[in-house]
């Protein structure tokens, strides 16, 4: 749109080589590969060098070298001062490529705001603890909003306004505390645990 017609060339051109299709840029889009109609699809999208971009699930039938291709397209969009709202079911690349997130389930909104933002405040209170036996000595804690357990060590979510520090001092007379430390959560754990909140 608006584009002239010798530049629509061009940049056909220039997209089918970067997205390894250019020996099918004479062949209708019904006999492409789903993958390769992909492809166009995000070409089509692109291709009139728009400001604001809406890629709905842009990574899905793509291998990882393709995956990866977009996935530096959406960069260099954002270095060009472009908007780019990215719609997508994989948390790990929403995580790398988002400044802003909203985390939606079931059409409802469960989260919203500046990923680092986001991260800070969920990220003080989800600790990692190794320790000797089982995990028993954890149940029941008020202390802990969520935990996942496993073999020798747990990743805990402590309750708004428990500080780490202390909650160690409590548990240390109940196990022996191998090792532990602060963790950063993953965009991934702060979703499920968003959910799992808000169905409580």
């Amino acid at each position: 749109k608006n584009m002239p017609a010798k530049d629509i060339s061009a940049k056909t051109s220039q997209w089918l080589e970067k997205l390894n299709i250019a020996d099918d840029g004479k062949r209708k889009i019904e006999e492409l590969s789903k993958g390769n109609q992909q492809k166009v699809q995000f070409i089509t999208a692109v291709i009139h060098n728009p400001d604001i971009i809406v890629l709905d699930e842009p990574f899905a039938g793509f291998d990882p070298i393709n995956q990866q291709i977009i996935k530096e397209s959406i960069i260099n969009f954002s270095r060009e001062g472009k908007v780019v709202i990215l719609s997508t079911h994989q948390m790990e690349t929403a995580e790398k490529l988002c400044d802003e997130i909203l985390l939606i389930n079931n059409g409802k909104e469960i989260l919203q705001g500046n990923l680092s933002s986001i991260k800070q405040k969920y990220g003080g209170n989800f600790i990692k603890i190794g320790f000797r036996g089982n995990s028993g000595f954890l149940t029941g804690n008020r202390s802990v909003l969520h935990m996942d357990c496993y073999n020798g060590y747990a990743e805990i979510q402590l309750m708004d306004g428990v500080s780490p520090s202390d909650f160690i001092r409590e548990i240390s007379s109940q196990t022996e505390i191998l090792h532990f430390s602060i963790i950063e959560p993953t965009l991934n754990k702060i979703f499920i645990d968003s959910v799992k909140a808000a169905s409580e």
